[in-house]
């Protein structure tokens, strides 16, 4: 999901939405190399009595034991079909009960974990983010353009709560902001200059980001 979309499906102040995007997580699956999962199985004592399985042609699980120790790339993946499948395949055996689904079963929940690790949906969010996601126009401070150049003049001092961002230029045409210059990141107090098209008579205003309320 976008930021944006996320956004716009939640209420509260903009503060609000920018915690609630911070503690935002999602699923990143991904396969368990062959040498993870070998650690794995050896640190469960399982290695070896799944090399026994895999010769055993009494076993029932021998076919799948020997193709999963052939593999290079383990998936147990939850939002996967193949994932699914090798879940399925795992819980079956658990089932069976004695040491060897004793020890699959305290198992388990390490391969999953691992498999399926949560992340922040959106790192480094910032404020100025959350309000260019909800189009809030609220934040734009009109300004010049001289010889080609926008400038601006930057008092971080004005809000504690001001973060590093890199702010857009925008021309107001029919009453559609676009975006046609940006500056390098700002990150403390000073004079930022930026190159800029200057403005035909059909622009109705030079806007630039002003999320923070610290451009002079």
């Amino acid at each position: 999901m976008s930021l944006s979309k996320f956004v716009k499906s939640k209420t509260g102040t903009h503060a609000q939405l920018l915690a609630l995007a911070k503690a935002e997580t999602v699923t990143n699956g991904k396969l368990i190399h062959r040498d993870t999962m070998n650690s794995l199985l050896a640190s469960a004592g399982l290695y070896v009595a799944f090399k026994a399985m895999a010769e055993d042609s009494t076993n029932p699980f021998q076919n799948l034991i020997a193709a999963f120790l052939d593999s290079q790339d383990f998936n147990f993946i939850q939002s996967s079909a193949t994932g699914q499948r090798q879940i399925a395949a795992l819980d079956q055996m658990i089932s069976t009960g004695g040491d060897l689904g004793t020890a699959l079963g305290a198992l388990k929940p390490v391969i999953i974990k691992l498999a399926n690790p949560t992340v922040p949906a959106f790192p480094s969010v910032t404020l100025h983010d959350i309000r260019i996601a909800l189009g809030d126009e609220t934040r734009l401070k009109q300004i010049g353009v001289f010889d080609g150049i926008a400038n601006i003049t930057v008092d971080t001092t004005k809000n504690a709560g001001f973060e590093e961002h890199r702010p857009q230029v925008y021309f107001k045409i029919n009453g559609i902001y676009e975006r046609r210059a940006g500056f390098a990141l700002v990150e403390e107090s000073g004079v930022y200059n930026a190159q800029c098209p200057t403005p035909s008579r059909s622009v109705d205003g030079v806007f630039v980001d002003d999320s923070y309320g610290v451009v002079l």
